[in-house]
């Protein structure tokens, strides 16, 4: 879990180390209904909350409530508002560097695979 949750962190650009042992148990006692992609969906969202580098149990969602946690509303209104604004600093970094990605990682401040992973996720 510790390598998937590693390569995740470095994917979004924001390194990991592993997941807390009480969100662990918390994580090995739901039963997963959506298999695989419903864990993927819940630990991206966990390592996007995480303020460290450790993913803990105030990171992930209430896994046993049938609803969304208080604030998914809004917590989903800042996120396009989020990535609606990077998608367009990327898209004008890219143009300012004349489509060069290694110029427009390093003006952003990010690696190229970060470039690339975040290129891919919004279509440029």
């Amino acid at each position: 879990m510790d390598a998937f949750v590693r390569s995740l962190g470095n994917q979004l650009g924001h390194p990991l180390d592993r997941v807390d042992d009480t969100a662990l148990l918390l994580l090995r006692s739901y039963d997963w209904p959506g298999n695989v992609r419903e864990l993927h969906n819940v630990l991206e969202r966990a390592a996007i909350l995480a303020r460290g580098r450790i993913i803990r149990p105030e990171d992930l969602p209430d896994l046993n409530s049938s609803s969304e946690p208080a604030g998914a509303a809004i917590q989903g209104a800042l996120k396009q508002q989020v990535d609606s604004y990077e998608r367009s600093l990327i898209a004008e970094t890219l143009r300012q560097s004349g489509g060069n990605q290694s110029e427009a990682a390093r003006r952003l401040h990010v690696s190229r695979a970060t470039m690339l992973y975040k290129m891919k996720t919004y279509g440029l």
